[in-house]
């Protein structure tokens, strides 16, 4: 390890520190005029400090140097024994449950027993082509699609299950919390009771069920929840030597840990998934994974990675493909935000026009983050009726769907009001949001950040700095900007 490396090294180390007791650092830098936002602003990465600083900002958080270099300069864990670290025990029975049903098909794989898992008899196959048969269960009320999945002998085969689940994997971003409680059924009841294939075949399903109840409950804010579920599924496949299964439940770990602000440890778990698939020749599934490497990388503010990166998935996606629309779609948001976030925002409007063209008549959560970022646009062109008019509308249209994107744009309408001078309003839009954001604190960090946040809204001294200090911790632990939608 070389001086620069080393430091480099510290310096994040440092970062992370100051991070956990943001709040007491917002508190010391407001009764510190000369120092007022120095270290806030390295917290959010927007400066670096000398080493006097850096030993210093130890003493103001009364922590050993001694103890703080030899951690900081220790060998960096992967990012896999990251998420590892994440998976603490969580006390919920849809995932018990799945995780049971998993356990059993992988005992059946050593043992070649069947007799405990599938029921006796062979089933006639169902003439009616499968789509039509997930769109015809898609069309019932969430309790009778349960009853179906249960009791219907014409689901048990690995071509509904997997069409199924295809259906409950695009349903978890405008409807997270049905989509939950659907796949459950279908991991914990359906797949252990399919009779065709071979085994690996059902097990695959079964941990593609669990990685999309995780995917679920990120959406929903149960972080550890997340964690705990992607984390069995990827040991399980990994271990199997389940390929295909494993690239994409490296894929929804990336998110995982985006979820924790580790960016870079998402990136590198990126770069296994693009390999498994490039093995694999699976073109269409390397196009998904670039995707995510744009997400990602604009995440960093890396405007121009994220721009190759989702070039690179638009070559390689094929024309006309519905199955892939949403990953299109969100190439073109996410590119309009690479250009946002270059200052370019001429281009950002054009590949934001692109996603409108290719969006069609989807709703939910997709439709308000595109008019969520028309707001933005509009704010940063410096035309504040129309911004605050598409900011107004993500946010109503935000309600229904909840999570920490809601959080943002009510952010970005708070720190349009306070630009137009319209303190109060921006006060009370932002005390409002109290109970919300306190709701959101899933992690230490982005709990101090909001309590600072509320605190401050609640007594009147609502900043630009404090909203912009803000945003960036929501960003680092959870919150996701308008163009991620995966």
């Amino acid at each position: 390890m070389d001086s620069g490396d080393a430091y480099r090294r510290l310096q994040a180390a440092l970062r992370t520190e100051l991070q956990k007791n943001f709040g007491r650092i917002r508190e010391v830098e407001t009764g510190l005029s000369r120092s007022e936002g120095y270290l806030s602003k390295f917290c959010r990465g927007d400066i670096s400090i000398p080493l006097e600083v850096l030993l210093k900002s130890l003493e103001l958080l009364k922590t050993d140097p001694g103890q703080f270099f030899g951690r900081a300069l220790d060998a960096p864990r992967s990012s896999l024994e990251y998420l590892d670290s994440l998976r603490s025990a969580v006390d919920d029975r849809p995932l018990a449950n799945m995780q049971e049903a998993a356990v059993l098909l992988a005992g059946h794989l050593e043992d070649g027993d069947h007799s405990e898992i599938y029921p006796s008899g062979i089933l006639d196959p169902d003439p009616t082509p499968v789509q039509d048969l997930v769109n015809d269960v898609a069309r019932c009320g969430r309790i009778e699609q349960r009853r179906r999945l249960r009791h219907a002998h014409r689901y048990r085969t690995l071509e509904f299950a997997t069409a199924y689940l295809d259906h409950l994997d695009a349903l978890r971003y405008d409807e997270p919390r049905e989509a939950a409680k659907l796949v459950e059924v279908v991991g914990a009841e359906l797949v252990p009771a399919i009779l065709e294939g071979q085994d690996p075949e059902r097990l695959a399903l079964a941990l593609r069920a669990i990685g999309i109840y995780g995917s679920a409950q990120r959406l929903l804010g149960n972080l550890s929840l997340a964690a705990a579920a992607v984390g069995f599924a990827l040991e399980v496949s990994r271990t199997r030597g389940l390929d295909a299964v494993t690239g994409d439940l490296l894929r929804r770990a990336a998110y995982v840990l985006c979820d924790h602000g580790q960016h870079r440890e998402a990136i590198e778990v990126l770069r296994e998934a693009l390999v498994v698939f490039y093995d694999l020749d699976l073109e269409v599934e390397v196009a998904k994974v670039q995707v995510d490497r744009g997400v990602v990388f604009n995440l960093l503010q890396d405007s121009l990675a994220a721009s190759r990166a989702l070039r690179k998935a638009l070559r390689r996606m094929p024309q006309g493909s519905p199955a892939l629309r949403r990953y299109r779609v969100a190439a073109y948001q996410n590119l309009a935000l690479a250009h946002e976030n270059a200052r370019d925002l001429e281009a950002s409007e054009r590949w934001l026009g692109k996603a409108v063209e290719a969006f069609h008549d989807e709703g939910g959560i997709n439709q308000a983050k595109m008019v969520w970022e028309y707001g933005r646009l509009a704010r940063l062109k410096g035309d504040h009726d129309l911004a605050e008019e598409r900011l107004r509308q993500a946010q109503r249209q935000m309600l229904d769907c909840g999570g920490l994107d809601s959080a943002l744009v009510t952010l970005d309408l708070v720190r349009l009001l306070l630009e137009q001078g319209k303190t109060q309003e921006a006060v009370e839009m932002a005390s409002g949001m109290a109970s919300l954001l306190q709701s959101f604190a899933k992690s230490p960090v982005l709990e101090a950040a909001t309590l600072a946040f509320v605190r401050a809204a609640l007594a009147g001294q609502l900043t630009l700095d404090l909203a912009d200090g803000f945003e960036q911790e929501m960003q680092r632990h959870g919150a996701r900007r308008p163009g991620v939608v995966l």
